[in-house]
């Protein structure tokens, strides 16, 4: 099944892994907020295959998120398109429109997030989880498995559905 994996590069390694992702025709994405992370739209059987066979790709490492009903207790973080959808969206809008943050594991636990959808302007759409509302920004978690979140600038209260 070809999902999107977020992969841990050293990041002098980011653009040649980018580039030999490019020569076996499979899209990824580089976030400008989090330097060594490249998110892979792959198989896992087709993108351990490659990693295991092309030098180029050596460096790559899937990112785990632990799950106690697994043995191991470990998982290979995968995200589904429409969250990552979402997220290129929010990374490649310009400025004015947003303000981007990189957000750790840390900054999730123990909070309570509503779902919610972007009904107006140019996030229109897009789905995440709140994070915290301030006084001009509110930050919506868009990947909780890949431990980033955008912060969005100049959304009213009105302009959010929960969803």
């Amino acid at each position: 099944m070809i999902q999107w994996f977020p992969m841990q590069v050293n990041p002098e390694q980011e653009q040649p892994v980018r580039q030999a992702l490019e020569r076996y025709g499979m899209e990824s994405f580089q976030t400008s907020m989090v330097p060594g992370l490249i998110f892979v739209h792959s198989s896992r059987e087709w993108l351990t295959t490659l990693k295991n066979t092309d030098s180029a790709l050596f460096s790559l490492r899937f990112m785990n998120i632990h799950q106690k009903e697994r043995p191991g207790g470990m998982a290979v973080t995968t995200i589904c398109d429409r969250e990552m959808e979402n997220f290129i969206k929010a990374e490649t809008l310009p400025d004015p429109y947003q303000q981007r943050i990189a957000l750790t594991w840390s900054d999730f636990l123990g909070q309570e997030h509503r779902r919610v959808r972007i009904m107006q302007g140019p996030f229109m759409g897009v789905e995440g989880e709140v994070k915290r509302i301030g006084h001009h920004r509110i930050v919506v978690a868009l990947l909780r498995e890949a431990q980033v979140a955008v912060g969005i600038t100049h959304i009213p209260p009105a302009a959010l559905e929960f969803i």
